[in-house]
């Protein structure tokens, strides 16, 4: 498709990681923080942001508020 966009954001996953796990403080497994971490990207994506840090940060707190870290760990 013409208007297709695609996204690598493993080069930003790593970075991700560190700010889901410091902002959401939960225990997690590597593998739930990678699950939960692409997630959250890829809504901030779907949303229109980019991956700066206060952008991962807020989007986190709000699957924090929204029980969205529940929901994305069940599935």
């Amino acid at each position: 498709m013409d208007h297709m966009v695609e996204l690598d954001i493993e080069k930003y996953l790593e970075n991700g990681k560190l700010i889901v796990k410091e902002t959401c403080k939960r225990e997690l497994t590597d593998e739930q923080l990678t699950v939960l971490t692409k997630d959250i990207l890829l809504a901030l994506n779907m949303y229109g942001g980019d991956f700066a840090d206060a952008n991962i940060v807020e989007m986190t707190k709000q699957y924090m508020r929204s029980g969205g870290i529940d929901r994305c760990l069940k599935m």
